[in-house]
């Protein structure tokens, strides 16, 4: 495989390439090739591999809490209340230091519940949004070290089907609510998504929204996909920038390959979405 190597810095041309050249003799020793090129030297310092981020790339990255909407803010607030107390720190602060893929999902999902109408039986529109049922973030949700884990990104310690999705908390008859919005939701199964009963799936056509959910129907997970196959099998799966192959693996991250379709659908997710 072949990948390139681009050098922005400041210092001057012959010091951008020393630099360059230093680290692709130690990367070489992976066995790949490199070619390398420098930018003008009024370019931002960074360091690019294709197909491996090493510098931050602030045009991929998603809004910051200041860049959320009202209700988005009001769900991070609730979510790290107790933590931003016992830690002297702020919502704000705890959001911000989390992955920028887990941000994209948090923001990419929940404004994608936003935009989702919520229907009564008779196909009638109640006047909420699939946001609206929810109560927050599941905060029982904790990783190895107990530390909150409710937004997830890319984590390749996991499954396919335990990434790339946030965990909630149900209003009350939130779920039967979603059960009667036939026209925009249909009945699903949940087989892949351990200690969950069903889930309800947004139709038609993709990308849709799936809500998970146990049987008492007070908590569960929602995600996006992007191809599912018949029969109930994924053959992709699509979480705001998450493409995974047949099993539901964390391969083939990469946002570009889905951004348009979801816009389309959900419209962008943020004022800095990825040009």
């Amino acid at each position: 495989m072949r990948s390139e190597v681009k050098i922005r810095s400041t210092h001057s041309l012959a010091a951008s390439l020393l630099l360059a050249c230093s680290i692709v003799s130690l990367l070489s020793v992976q066995g790949h090739s490199f070619s390398v090129s420098a930018a003008s030297a009024s370019d931002v310092v960074g360091l690019r591999v294709e197909n491996w981020l090493i510098a931050p790339d602030v045009s991929e990255d998603p809004s910051r809490y200041d860049g959320l909407d009202a209700r988005q803010k009001q769900l991070i607030d609730d979510y790290y209340s107790e933590k931003a107390k016992g830690e002297n720190s702020t919502a704000e602060k705890l959001y911000d230091a989390l992955k920028a893929d887990q941000r994209l999902h948090f923001e990419g999902i929940t404004n994608a519940m936003a935009k989702t109408k919520v229907f009564d039986r008779k196909g009638d529109d109640t006047g909420k949004n699939v946001l609206d049922l929810i109560k927050g973030l599941d905060t029982s949700k904790k990783d190895a070290r107990g530390e909150l884990n409710a937004i997830r990104g890319k984590d390749v310690s996991r499954k396919g089907n335990e990434s790339y999705r946030i965990y909630v908390t149900f209003d009350t008859d939130a779920i039967d609510t979603l059960g009667d919005s036939t026209k925009n939701f249909e009945l699903s199964g949940a087989k892949l998504h351990k200690g969950m009963t069903a889930s309800y799936r947004q139709i038609p056509g993709q990308p849709s929204l799936q809500v998970v959910y146990n049987a008492s129907k007070t908590a569960g997970e929602v995600d996006i996909d992007f191809d599912h196959g018949s029969g109930g099998v994924f053959t992709s799966i699509f979480t705001l920038g998450s493409k995974g192959a047949v099993g539901l693996n964390n391969s083939n991250i990469d946002f570009k390959d889905h951004r348009k379709a979801y816009e389309a659908k959900y419209g962008q997710i943020s004022n800095r979405s990825p040009k």
